[in-house]
This record gives C-alpha cells, structure tokens and sequence, in this order.
C-alpha cells in the first residue's frame, strides 16, 4: 500500500487558534486519519489583554508538531517572549518563523516582500519535511 501523505491542520489567527482548541481535545485526536501529523500556525493571536492563551499550548499532546509563523510587528505576538517562554516549557516540537516587519497578516514593508515570501515557503518546506 502507497503511505498517505501527511496533513496538517493550517490556520491564521483564529483559525490556528482553533487548530490548537481541536488537536488539545483528546476525543477530536481519535478521531483524526493517523496521516495528521500536526499545526502549521499563522499569525497566532497568543496576547490578549484578559485571557491566558498561553496555557492551551501547554494542553497539546507531547510531541505535535506545529510550526508558528508571525510577523516581528504583530501585536498578537508582542515582543515573542512570552511565545518563546511558553514553548520551552512546553512538550512540543515546534519551529517559531519570525517574519522581519510583519504584521498580523504578514504584510511586510515592500522593501522585505520577497525575503520574507522565501522565508516562509522555506520553513514550511522544512517544517513538512522534518517527519512524522
């Protein structure tokens, strides 16, 4: 039998929210083809002035994989230190891409368009190609 390609649940701001929400849920994970293989996240909205999103990415199981792709002037992220402290504690087997002058969006100053398109395409061709 031919191995099935890998899925990945893929999302922006909400919807990588939501993605977190939903593999954190240990009766949506049974029910998901072995082939998931985890999150690709952009511009995840972890600051909030009155939630701790921070603690949903603590809920996912050891090992996930997920891949973060923010822009350095998104003010979900903020200056990435709480991004940074939260994923050191926890289980995951993350990459965090930071897009130099990025907003919530990715839109980039024209001047850093194009290195940042590579940027991207570049981390989620590793990310996908980094295994189960």
């Amino acid at each position: 039998a031919k191995p099935k390609r890998p899925i990945f649940l893929v999302g922006h701001s909400f919807g990588a929210r939501a993605a977190v929400h939903l593999l954190a849920r240990d009766d949506f994970c049974r029910q998901l083809p072995s082939n998931v293989k985890g999150i690709i996240a952009f511009g995840y909205p972890l600051v909030h002035p009155t939630q701790h999103r921070e603690k949903k990415l603590l809920e996912l199981p050891p090992g996930t994989r997920v891949l973060f792709i923010s822009g350095t002037r998104d003010p979900f992220m903020g200056d990435f230190k709480l991004m940074e402290n939260t994923l050191k504690k926890s289980k995951l087997r993350h990459t965090l891409v930071k897009v130099e002058g990025g907003d919530h969006g990715l839109k980039c100053p024209k001047s850093q368009e194009d290195l940042a398109v590579s940027n991207i395409q570049e981390a989620i061709k590793a990310f996908i190609k980094s295994g189960p």
